[in-house]
C-alpha cells in the first residue's frame, strides 16, 4: 500500500507548455486509496469472525476488488481534474488572446494617428516654409532688380526710353509739358527731335527742370492729368502687384 502511494505521489500531468496538473488530483487518489484500504481491513476482521468463511471471496480477491474499484474512481476522478484544467487553460488563453488582439489594435490606432499629425504638421511646417522662401526670393529679386536698373540709368538711351514712354500714353498730344531731373534735362534737349520722331501725334512738348525729380524720373503734363514715368514710381508698382500675388 505504501508503494501504491509513492507512485500516486510521484504522478505528473503535463498540458500544453510545461502546465502542471493541480496536486488536488494526487491528493484527492490518496484519500480513496486510504479509504479503500481501511474498508478492506475492516472486511477482513469482519470475514474472519463470520462463520462459513469458504463461501466469502478469499482476502486475495477482496483486496483486488477493492484495488480495483479505487483505481477506477481515482483515474475518472484524475481524468475530469485533467479536462477542467484543460478547459481552464483553453478559456484563459481565449482570454489573453483576446487582451493582446485588444491592444494590438489600440496600439496601431495610435501610432496612425500620431503618424497622421506629424504628416499634418510637416505640411504646415512645408507650407510656411515655403511662403517665407517666397517672400525672401522676391525680396532678393526686386534688390537686385533695383540695383540693375540704377546701373542702366546712367546709360543714356535708357532716359530716352523712360520718356519716350511716359509721352506715348498721353491722351492728349497738345499743351504737353516734359518735367525731368536737372541732371537729365540736357540731353533730353539735345535730344528732343530724336524723341518726337519716334512718339506718333506730337508736334512739340515743352520740356522743364524739376528739381525734386530723381536721375532716370519724368513727369508728364497734360489737359487730363499727369503721367508719372518715374522708374522709381513703375518698381514701386511691380513690387505692390508682386507682394499683392503672393497674399493671394
Amino acid at each position: 500500500m505504501r508503494y501504491l502511494s509513492r507512485i500516486i505521489k510521484s504522478a505528473k500531468v503535463s498540458l500544453g507548455k510545461d502546465m502542471d496538473l493541480d496536486n488536488t488530483v494526487v491528493v484527492k487518489t490518496e484519500e480513496i486509496v486510504v479509504k479503500k484500504s481501511q474498508e478492506i481491513q475492516e472486511a477482513k476482521q469482519k470475514n474472519e469472525s463470520e462463520s462459513g468463511i469458504s463461501k466469502i471471496k478469499s482476502q486475495e480477491e477482496i483486496e483486488a476488488m477493492y484495488i480495483e474499484e479505487a483505481r477506477k474512481k481515482s483515474e475518472l476522478f484524475f481524468n475530469t481534474e485533467m479536462q477542467r484544467a484543460y478547459d481552464e487553460g483553453i478559456e484563459n488563453a481565449k482570454i489573453e488572446a483576446n487582451n493582446i488582439i485588444e491592444n494590438a489594435n489600440y496600439e496601431v490606432d495610435r501610432i496612425i494617428s500620431e503618424a497622421m499629425q506629424i504628416k499634418e504638421n510637416i505640411s504646415l511646417d512645408y507650407k510656411n516654409t515655403m511662403e517665407s522662401m517666397e517672400k525672401d526670393i522676391v525680396d532678393l529679386v526686386l534688390e537686385i532688380s533695383k540695383k540693375v536698373i540704377e546701373k542702366e540709368i546712367e546709360k543714356p538711351d535708357f532716359i530716352l526710353g523712360l520718356v519716350e514712354d511716359a509721352l506715348d500714353k498721353a491722351t492728349s498730344k497738345k499743351d504737353t509739358i516734359l518735367k525731368v531731373s536737372e541732371e537729365d534735362y540736357q540731353f533730353i534737349i539735345q535730344n528732343k527731335e530724336k524723341l518726337l520722331l519716334n512718339i506718333e501725334g506730337f508736334g512739340d512738348v515743352e520740356i522743364l527742370k524739376e528739381a525734386s525729380l530723381e536721375k532716370g524720373s519724368c513727369l508728364v503734363e497734360t489737359k487730363f492729368g499727369i503721367i508719372d514715368g518715374s522708374i522709381k514710381t513703375r518698381m514701386q508698382q511691380i513690387e505692390q502687384e508682386v507682394y499683392k500675388i503672393l497674399n493671394r
